[in-house]
C-alpha cells in the first residue's frame, strides 16, 4: 500500500523531513549522499526496495512511499486566472478551480511515475474518465486523488489507493 506522508513545512528543509520519516517509519537511515537523480532530477535510493517522491506547494511538502515506483504532486488550491493554463494544457474546457487541481495534479504524478519532464510530458497526456493517455496510448498506471485539508494530492502507481499521515514536523 502506498502512503502519503505530509507535514507544513518550507521546501527547503523537504529532504529532512524524507530522513526523518524513511528513518521513523522505515527503520532507514540516510543522508544527501545517499541520494541518487534519473536524468530528470526524480530522487531514489541505490539497491533500496523503497520507492518515494516528493512534492511541495506553497507551506506543504508531501512525501509518497512505496514499495514500488511511484509518483506524487501536491497543490495548495488557490486564487487565480487559469484561463491560459487551461488553454495551453486541457485544451478549450475551462474548469472550475478545484477541477483543475485535482486534473493537474493526476497529470504531474504520472509525469513524476515516469521520471519525465513536465514540460516534454504534458503536451502527450489526456485523462478521460480517471484512465490516462500518453501520445493516446492507455497507459497502466493508476492515479489516486484526494482534497486533504487546503490541497489536492494524486499518486500514480500500480495500487489503486494510498493511505494519509499527517505527521507533526
Amino acid at each position: 500500500m502506498n502512503t502519503l506522508y505530509y507535514t507544513n513545512l518550507d521546501k527547503e528543509n523537504a529532504h529532512e523531513f524524507l530522513f526523518f520519516i524513511l528513518d521513523k517509519y522505515y527503520n532507514l537511515q540516510i543522508t544527501d549522499k545517499d541520494l541518487k537523480k534519473t536524468e530528470f532530477g526524480k530522487l531514489y535510493i541505490e539497491n533500496n526496495p523503497i520507492y518515494f517522491n516528493i512534492s511541495h506547494s506553497q507551506n506543504v511538502v508531501a512525501i509518497a512511499i512505496s514499495n514500488e515506483n511511484v509518483g506524487v504532486d501536491v497543490e495548495v488550491i488557490k486564487d487565480k486566472k487559469f484561463s491560459n493554463i487551461n488553454k495551453n494544457v486541457f485544451g478549450n474546457e475551462i474548469l472550475k478551480k478545484e477541477d483543475f487541481f485535482a486534473l493537474w495534479t493526476k497529470a504531474e504524478s504520472f509525469v513524476k511515475y515516469n521520471a519525465n519532464s513536465i514540460l516534454l510530458s504534458l503536451k502527450h497526456i489526456i485523462i478521460k474518465e480517471d484512465k490516462i493517455y500518453y501520445d493516446n496510448l492507455l497507459q497502466n498506471v493508476n492515479i489516486t486523488t484526494k482534497k486533504i485539508d487546503d490541497f489536492f494530492a494524486s499518486v500514480a502507481s500500480l495500487e489503486n489507493d494510498f493511505n494519509v499521515v499527517k505527521v507533526d514536523y
